[in-house]
């Protein structure tokens, strides 16, 4: 058994441990270490590419089985693929990137990611969509391009009540939003909301929460979203959501924060799993590891867990937290997840519809099958904004927010896809024989795991432990939103919890910080 000191220990390596980490390296000359289980970092913004019939992660190869050990450790796997998979790879069709789950970044260039990499001097870059379409679910065979100022054609009212509902929301104040601790679906039914605005605004949130039910949506998160629209100059018929192009993917940023980290003198070790925070008389005292060369004490006063709340659990004794704080995060935290497809075909299927190929294209209510009432579809040709393609085909993404028990329903994963697949049949016809390759993968822990509704989050500092610290996107009391944007404003809160400065100030614009 061999002690290292640090001064500061990462316990994961997603986007929220690397930041602080970054953070303090790089302007606190702080002697950091980032400790991560899998043979790569990057946490949940996973992504792969094919090259030469082959699979390859951070510019390592993988076998298929390596490839699906590294899918299972962010919750994903592939449950339906036509042909398999791994066949695809060894003809040298897959010769792109995919993004585990099928990751969107909020508002691109004018996302917190970006905001942050710019601040630590490693600049990355994305394509933001153009455009928003919606389909009439009584006729799905009806797609209609939003436009600004124009009504509604799907809509009985033209869309006039929808509109006022989406205006209340993002005129209120940070303040008057701060007083509301209840659930989108609260917010809805004491405004009498009708059935098709309940499903239109469903789907608008969902593709923000990765929640199927208003129920399970925090209204505070998701109407500061709402609220700094107007302030970040970008809506969904102009554009919101963001992607890396090409190259390696999302893990582009881990790298570019693990380049931050290393240039300060910080090390970043893989396959290096921790089996526990070593705490005494309620105080920190460093993490013990697994590595190749066994057991390993690591020493340090500040110890930083970026490990989601039901799993922290696994390697921070649970003595060390009040036992009813131990009780709901085993039992009442909940885990979003979404069910991706990915179709690529030589038939351009979104300019078949007459549409713009950039938009986000959205289906409420795809169903009223007994079971799969609240299923939504959100769309989107990844060909035409950025370059998410194989050569010479184009794609054409279905996510699908199912919770991460129903994910492991295997029934319900397979109707929900039999409904996507009745739905390209009637929009179009002989799809089948023209789509190349098809892959369906179930990511049961996409989008963290939620407190309960009303409930705030575990704060950046543990109130409980001297020098154990907490960050990702469901971490800080002052924290809002979530997934890599979420966890971008945590990596600063929790720095600024170490530090006692204000680093999120220095690194964000007045709208993406915590208040305003």
């Amino acid at each position: 058994m061999v002690a290292k000191n640090f001064d500061v220990v990462v316990v994961g390596s997603g986007v929220g441990g690397l930041a602080t980490a970054a953070i303090l390296a790089s302007k606190e000359g702080k002697k950091v270490l980032v400790l991560e289980k899998e043979s790569f970092y990057g946490g949940r913004i996973l992504s792969f590419y094919g090259k030469e019939n082959k699979l390859w992660i951070m510019n390592k190869e993988y076998s298929y089985k390596d490839l699906q050990r590294a899918l299972a450790s962010t919750g994903t796997w592939i449950t339906h693929d036509t042909p398999s998979f791994e066949s695809v790879v060894k003809q040298g069709l897959f010769n792109h990137c995919i993004n585990d789950g099928g990751h969107g970044l909020f508002w691109g260039d004018r996302g917190r990611i970006t905001y942050l990499c710019k601040f630590l001097g490693k600049p990355i870059y994305m394509k933001t969509n153009k455009g928003f379409v919606v389909i009439d679910n009584k006729d799905q065979t009806k797609w209609y391009q939003v436009e600004h100022g124009k009504p509604y054609e799907w809509m009985s009212d033209g869309g006039k009540s929808a509109r006022k509902l989406l205006r209340e929301m993002a005129m209120l104040t940070f303040d008057q939003i701060e007083q509301m601790k209840g659930s989108l679906g609260d917010f809805l039914r004491e405004r009498d909301c009708s059935e098709e605005n309940w499903l239109f605004i469903r789907n608008l949130a969902g593709s923000q929460t990765a929640m199927a039910n208003p129920d399970d949506m925090h209204l505070r998160d998701y109407l500061k979203y709402q609220s700094i629209a107007k302030d970040i100059q970008m809506d969904l018929v102009t554009g919101s959501v963001g992607q890396i192009d090409a190259g390696i993917g999302t893990l582009d940023i881990a790298v570019q924060l693990g380049n931050v980290i290393r240039a300060a003198g910080g090390e970043i070790w893989t396959d290096s799993p921790v089996q526990e925070v070593v705490i005494e008389n309620k105080k920190v005292k460093g993490v013990k590891v697994r590595t190749k060369n066994g057991t390993e004490t690591i020493d340090a006063g500040l110890v930083v867990c970026n490990i989601p709340p039901k799993q922290a659990l696994s390697v921070i004794p649970d003595g060390s937290f009040p036992a009813d704080f131990v009780q709901e995060v085993k039992e009442k935290y909940y885990v979003p997840g979404l069910l991706t497809g990915f179709f690529y075909s030589k038939r351009d299927f979104a300019r078949e519809k007459g549409i713009d190929p950039r938009s986000f294209i959205f289906l409420s209510g795809v169903t009223k099958k007994k079971g799969l009432e609240g299923l939504d579809f959100v769309m989107a040709s990844f060909t035409w904004w950025v370059n998410h393609a194989p050569i010479g085909l184009n794609s054409l993404l279905f996510s699908i927010p199912l919770m991460d028990y129903e994910m492991r329903d295997k029934a319900k994963v397979s109707a929900c896809i039999a409904e996507a697949e009745r739905f390209m049949t009637d929009n179009f016809p002989g799809w089948e024989k023209d789509v190349i390759f098809r892959i369906w993968t179930a990511g049961s822990e996409a989008y963290g795991h939620w407190r309960p509704i009303g409930q705030d989050r575990p704060d950046n500092q543990c109130p409980w432990v001297e020098g154990l610290y907490f960050v990702g996107d469901q971490y800080g009391k002052k924290e809002w939103g979530g997934g890599v944007d979420g966890a971008a404003l945590s990596g600063a809160l929790c720095a600024d919890a170490i530090t006692g400065k204000d680093y999120e100030k220095q690194i964000f614009p007045s709208y993406h910080r915590s208040s305003w």
